[in-house]
């Protein structure tokens, strides 16, 4: 599905849910401000799954849809609003088993308006979270089954999460690193 289809999907679907909203108020059908401090977590998760995925940005006070580019993809929204800090969005997301495999487009819509695209990744791995226990040193590193999809989540300036993998002999374990709002790199 190209750029295209999906934004016109995107805005069929928002005119629709705006126009049954007319019958009790007025919602304004245009693109919300958001701030660069957009956070999605985790980024994804596989095919057949359910999972919830946090949204933290400080303009989406009002949430109430998730508009996504194709019907694989569908979730409800859950808002946590707390008085001068950034919305908390959570959406309860389920993906089809046959969902197509990489990136969908989503907009959440509020009070305010569209935002902007963010993005979940569907992939064919397993997911599995960061341990919650410490992995800041080689020695400390979080045991990873390959393949798989670890979400996990720096939560402050210059931290270091470290991760083991074991391979087979003979074979190449393949390393993609992907985050919601941050460029990150990765030493092997």
């Amino acid at each position: 599905m190209d750029i295209r289809s999906t934004d016109r999907r995107i805005r069929e679907k928002a005119q629709a849910r705006a126009l049954s909203a007319l019958l009790v108020g007025f919602v304004l059908a245009c693109q919300a401000p958001l701030s660069a401090q957009t956070a999605v977590h985790p980024v994804g998760g596989p095919r057949g799954a359910s999972f919830e995925v946090e949204v933290v940005e400080a303009n989406l006070k009002g949430a109430f849809d998730a508009v996504f580019c194709c019907d694989d993809l569908k979730a409800t929204v859950r808002v946590e609003e707390v008085e001068d800090s950034p919305a908390r969005v959570f959406l309860n997301v389920e993906v089809d088993p046959q969902a197509k495999l990489g990136v969908h487009v989503l907009q959440l819509l509020s009070d305010e308006g569209l935002s902007k695209r963010l993005t979940l990744q569907v992939n064919a791995e397993p997911h599995i979270a960061e341990q919650d226990g410490p992995h800041l040193t080689p020695s400390q590193a979080q045991l990873i089954e390959y393949p798989a999809v670890v979400n996990g989540r720096l939560s402050e300036d210059g931290e270091v999460d470290f991760y083991a993998i074991e391979v087979a002999a003979g074979r190449k374990a393949i390393r993609r690193l992907k985050s919601s709002n941050t460029t990150i790199g990765c030493r092997t």
